[in-house]
């Protein structure tokens, strides 16, 4: 039998070959060159931004260190050169000198698109191209291939803590005074947690939110924000797009409703001018009182399972005493609305010193109100803390509105005037120093 021998494979072979010459200069090679080329650039893009990230915080440390005083002060501060030495030698650390960059710029104070930053007091710009060398793209040209990265960092002091704390995360006015009445923060700053383009607002006439600092990671709306002591400091600027702060009493244990004696509360009767003293523990019913008499709260830890109403010329006083409610909906929160004169002191010591107001923060219905008023001169001193639900100030007065305010969210109208006084005891604490572009 005759065999017959296929030659197809043979010729087959022989035009892949000269495929793949022909595709070798124009294909292969070209994809070699982007893949190899391609990848360094990534390595080198990633290297630098971490060099000008650490140069850009390097400037502001040196420029807080420099300057310890700067946040107080409305333009850049003069002694800029140490700050942007600091920077360029953090390039020379990471490997990148100013033989091997094309560009390697320092702005004090920083140029941004966001006016929030653009040109303000404690910023600083560091801008870096570098030259890289090719490697087999060098068969299309010789010059090497520019990596630009860029950074701004700033620098902000919270010498004296957060007398607010708005801890809501997303919604508009957040923090919102309206009407002709003013919150003065002494000693202390303002933080809002919301990222909504208005989480801090002022409106109406002449509305005023005066702080040590403002803190908002989303925006502003209004103008009338200004530092304390006010007026005498003038306007502030808000930094925005800050960093969100947790909350600071996340960790305060609930009390526990089977540690507390239940307790009768006395009616809303008898003598208009009479006392109605009232013993620590638990109550089951909602405390209301009205009329011109005064409610006498003995030392200690009141658990409202109701909440708390006064009106009219009520007055209360309280000292060493802790309002906690485990209330839920409109008609079961802290409702200190009276004209009469209330005053509220935080126990001493044990579990909540320090603490006034702490309303649930396991509230089922998140509205629960806690509504404050100052048409009598009333006061808190100690931290109010309403950490998942709103809290409300209003009237005509003047009230003291504690030491601290930590909450879910914080409205101001009317015409009062309302004052946190930051205990000075707790001010000690290191700059924020961060990345913000």
């Amino acid at each position: 039998m005759q065999r017959t021998y296929n030659t197809y494979r043979g010729h087959r072979a022989g035009k892949v070959a000269v495929l793949v010459a022909i595709m070798l200069p124009t294909v292969l090679i070209p994809l070699l060159a982007i893949g190899v080329d391609g990848g360094m650039l990534m390595e080198v893009r990633r290297q630098l931004q971490s060099a000008v990230d650490a140069a850009a915080l390097s400037a502001a440390v040196e420029l807080y260190r420099s300057n310890p005083t700067h946040a107080g002060n409305s333009v850049q501060p003069s002694a800029t050169a140490t700050a942007q030495t600091a920077a360029l030698d953090a390039l020379d650390t990471h490997g990148f000198p100013s033989a091997k960059c094309q560009v390697r710029t320092v702005n004090l104070p920083a140029t941004s698109t966001n006016s929030r930053i653009n040109g303000q007091p404690g910023t600083v710009e560091v801008v870096v191209t570098y030259l890289q060398p090719r490697s087999f793209s060098k068969l299309w040209g010789t010059a090497d291939l520019p990596v630009t990265a860029r950074a701004v960092a700033r620098v902000r002091e919270f010498s004296q803590g957060n007398g607010v704390i708005v801890l809501e995360k997303t919604d508009s006015k957040a923090l919102w005074a309206t009407g002709n009445g003013t919150l003065v923060v002494n000693e202390g700053g303002v933080m809002v947690n919301s990222t909504s383009s208005a989480a801090a607002t002022t409106t109406g006439g002449n509305s005023v939110l005066a702080g040590t600092s403002f803190d908002i990671v989303g925006g502003v709306a209004g103008s009338n924000f200004y530092l304390s002591p006010y007026p005498a400091s003038g306007q502030a600027q808000p930094y925005t797009n800050s960093v969100p702060v947790p909350d600071p009493l996340a960790d305060l244990p609930e009390p526990n409703p089977a540690d507390y004696p239940v307790q009768i509360a006395p009616p809303n009767n008898g003598p208009a001018s009479g006392t109605i003293t009232l013993q620590p523990g638990r109550y089951t019913t909602r405390l209301s009182y009205s009329g011109p008499r005064t409610i006498a709260l003995s030392p200690g830890i009141y658990y409202l399972e109701k909440g708390i109403s006064l009106s009219g010329q009520a007055q209360l006083t309280a000292t060493n005493v802790m309002l906690y409610n485990a209330g839920s909906g409109s008609s079961n929160g802290i409702d200190l609305t009276g004209q009469g004169e209330w005053s509220l002191s935080p126990p001493q010591s044990g579990t909540y010193q320090g603490i006034s107001i702490f309303q649930s923060r396991n509230t089922a219905d998140t509205s629960t109100p806690t509504k404050l008023a100052g048409n009598g001169g009333s006061g808190v001193t100690g931290t109010i803390y309403t950490p998942t639900t709103p809290t409300t100030l209003s009237g005509n007065g003047t009230q003291v509105l504690g030491s601290q305010f930590i909450g879910r969210t914080l409205e101001m109208s009317g015409n009062g005037n309302f004052t946190i006084n930051y205990p000075s005891e707790k001010a000690p604490q290191p700059p924020v120093i961060e990345l913000v572009e």
